[in-house]
């Protein structure tokens, strides 16, 4: 039954039944509320006061329930401006609130295997001190690549999920508005926002190796007019590890506060207070393309060697509305970021069955500042419909990195045994670095509608950046300047509502240090990437499904000088081309799935290195690729609130160096769950990896593999009043 607003916003609806009913209110550019009607009230009445879509709200403003859907029908990221999927020219990706919570994912590496094409893991020197991700045969740096609201996130550890309310990912280059990053795209972190109405949450899960987790979410309005309204999520975790002797502890507390200054302008306040501490695993040791005997749950590392992340950041966002058409928007961010690392370098396997090793400390204390001023709203020329956001942005980064080092005692592989932690070690100093990066941006976009079916999106941005390192060990000093101006266009046809046809062009870049042999500085490394794909909405836009076709070239990438070895000449290019079908939401009312299949082929296609000539593989990228998780939600009868569901995810074969000597195999993993739901409590229990599948989801140098997680069993409760 469907019904629509008056003038002044009010509507009803007689309903001649007297079973439980779900009213939901949508409206294009508010954020979507999700009401639950008792049975047999005579004459009930709601008082809804919706939210304007921003970069930091959910789809949905869910109220007395949980997230329903695996589906969203707007993504930010992608235009920045409240633009349906549909009318996107571009592949998005999106894991809502409730795919995370039945799959009961802890860590990031489990939420990207939602996104097809994406690929998570341990980082390299890191090992599983931090998760670093792929997406379309190309790596997602560290401090680029990551969004938190739209803002730029530095993203060096195992990020909490206790605050998230869903997680983005915008395939391909992305510069056009976020600035320098890497082709393979951007993924934004975005963050549950406050409620009109309380809502008081907590959860406690135990699992397998002792894990342990605690979290709270609460929210609601402050004062009795509803015009300051707060969210806290707090969570604390404890867990050993199947590989021992290793444990994790790590806690997020992330307060937000918004203020209505008046009917058109809010204020938003928060912060974020992050720590994660753990056992530094420098992985599973690999000698002439095999595995050593029992090394899936063999540990080289020392229980004592560690990794800590710390960070601590605060921001605001002030959103004023002008009009229904005309919206300004400013935000600013800091961060305080601690890396603090004692960790093994694994170097060289010996015939004693020993293998040398190098202990290390890396020390990095890192600021970050970023500013957005930007303004976005709808206008008509002619008979054309505009949809246009402008905006500047500025940042400065400062990074103090010291790294110092030995050698130390080798480690038996076979029958490992540890050592207490070394009171009087020495170290040498091998890095010693201050680096300063301002950066400084404008950029616009444009939707044009030349008929509901005929739209085009436009844009650019021109970025400049200034990049200085002091280097105290040589002695020397550099300063980069780069500029660049990156190009979007992109064109969707829409034969029908729940129909749309796109191609799309874009282009990125990432600055690069060092010079030729002239003394030229280098140019930008560049990428840009042509697409083509169709997306189809179903069941009334309860279920939608996306096909794309690609290709994504990298190019100004450094190799050797022929004329002189010692210097690099900009020629390099590497390609990957591929198809990537998602489907996401609902098939009925209780059924719910996601499913997702990517073909990658990534390879070399420019450069005279004789060591990795002109079709090489890229380092671990798998061509094949698959998803799928499904559930089942029972909504009437004795076991009304009953749900269960699973999933399996496979990971084709893939070289773990661009030598192409490690081969990493395909592997299964199969999960299962089920859960049940009343009023106010949820029990749940998953069962992840259900045959304990060894796997590895890539690997370090010649002789390091880093291992998947084990057969894990999780159990939560959780209470929401």
């Amino acid at each position: 039954m469907r019904t629509i607003t008056d003038d002044n916003g009010y509507y009803s609806i007689n309903l001649e039944d007297s079973k439980n009913h779900v009213l939901i209110t949508n409206s294009y550019n508010t954020v979507s509320a999700v009401r639950d009607i008792p049975d047999g009230e005579q004459d009930y009445r709601l008082d809804i006061q919706l939210s304007y879509k921003s970069l930091s709200l959910p789809e949905v403003d869910i109220t007395g329930a949980q997230p329903q859907s695996y589906n969203s029908d707007i993504a930010f990221s992608a235009t920045r401006m409240e633009i349906p999927v549909l009318e996107i020219p571009g592949s998005v990706g999106i894991v809502t609130r409730k795919l995370i919570e039945d799959q009961q994912a802890t860590t990031m590496t489990e939420v990207v295997r939602n996104l097809g094409g994406v690929k998570g893991g341990a980082s390299g020197e890191a090992g599983n001190i931090n998760e670093v991700f792929s997406s379309r045969g190309f790596s997602m740096t560290n401090s680029r690549n990551y969004f938190r609201n739209g803002v730029r996130y530095l993203k060096f550890s195992n990020d909490a999920l206790s605050s998230i309310e869903r997680i983005e990912i915008l395939k391909g280059p992305a510069s056009v508005l976020y600035g320098a990053v890497e082709p393979g795209g951007i993924i934004n972190f975005i963050t549950k926002p406050t409620l009109y109405t309380p809502r008081y949450g907590a959860s406690i899960r135990y699992g397998s190796y002792d894990y342990k987790q605690a979290a709270i979410d609460l929210t609601g309005p402050i004062n009795t007019k509803k015009t300051i309204r707060y969210r806290l999520n707090a969570m604390y975790e404890d867990a050993d590890k199947f590989r021992k002797p290793q444990n994790s502890k790590r806690y997020d507390i992330t307060p937000t506060i918004d203020i209505d200054l008046g009917r058109k302008t809010t204020l938003n306040l928060d912060a974020d207070i992050f720590r994660d501490k753990r056992t530094h695993d420098p992985g599973v040791l690999h000698i002439n393309n095999e595995i050593i005997d029992h090394g899936f749950k063999t540990f080289l590392g020392e229980p004592w060697a560690y990794g800590k992340f710390t960070n601590t950041s605060f921001g605001y966002e002030l959103k004023h509305r002008f009009n229904k058409d005309w919206t300004f928007r400013s935000s600013a961010r800091q961060y305080f970021t601690h890396e603090d690392r004692l960790y093994f370098q694994m170097k060289t396997p010996q015939k004693d069955s020993t293998i040398t090793r190098r202990l290390a400390h890396w020390d990095a204390k890192i600021n970050y500042l970023n500013l957005i001023e930007e303004i976005s709203g709808n206008f008509t020329t002619g008979f054309i419909k505009h949809k246009a956001i402008a905006g500047v942005e500025f940042g400065r980064l400062t990074n103090r990195r010291k790294v110092k080092g030995n050698m130390y005692t080798p480690i038996n592989y076979v029958n490992p045994v540890y050592s207490e932690k070394p009171t009087d070690f020495e170290m040498e100093q091998s890095t010693d670095l201050y680096i300063t990066q301002n950066t400084g941006a404008i950029y616009l976009q444009d939707q044009l509608s030349f008929t509901d079916q005929l739209k085009l999106l436009i844009g650019a941005r021109a970025d400049w950046v200034n990049d200085k390192q002091d280097n105290y060990i040589k002695e020397t000093k550099s300063d980069e300047k780069n500029f660049a101006i990156s190009p979007r266009v992109g064109a969707v046809y829409m034969p029908i509502p729940s129909l749309s046809l796109y191609l799309s062009y874009s282009q990125s870049f990432v600055p690069q240090s060092g010079q030729t042999k002239d003394g030229k500085a280098f140019d930008p490394i560049r990428s840009k990437q042509w697409e083509a794909g169709i997306k189809k909405s179903f069941f009334n836009d309860r279920l939608t499904s996306s096909l794309a076709f690609y290709k994504l070239s990298k190019t100004n990438l450094p190799t050797t000088d022929p004329e002189d070895e010692e210097f690099k000449i900009l020629i390099g290019e590497q390609t990957s081309k591929g198809i990537e079908l998602a489907v996401s939401g609902e098939i009925t009312p209780s059924w719910s799935v996601a499913f997702n299949y990517a073909y990658t082929h990534a390879e070399v296609t420019e450069t005279n290195d004789k060591n990795y000539p002109v079709g090489t593989k890229l380092a671990n990228i798998s061509p094949s690729q698959l998803n799928l998780w499904t559930s089942y939600l029972v909504r009437g009868g004795v076991v009304k609130g009953l749900s269960f569901g699973g999933g399996w995810y496979y990971q084709g074969k893939s070289y773990g160096n661009m030598a192409q000597t490690i081969e990493l195999d395909s592997y299964h993993i199969f999960d299962c769950f089920v859960a049940y739901k009343r009023s106010f409590y949820k029990i749940s229990a998953n069962l992840k990896n259900v045959f304990n599948q060894e796997y590895y989801t890539g690997s370090q140098g010649n002789n390091l593999l880093f291992p998947g997680t084990a057969r894990t069993l999780m159990v939560m409760l959780a209470v929401n009043f």
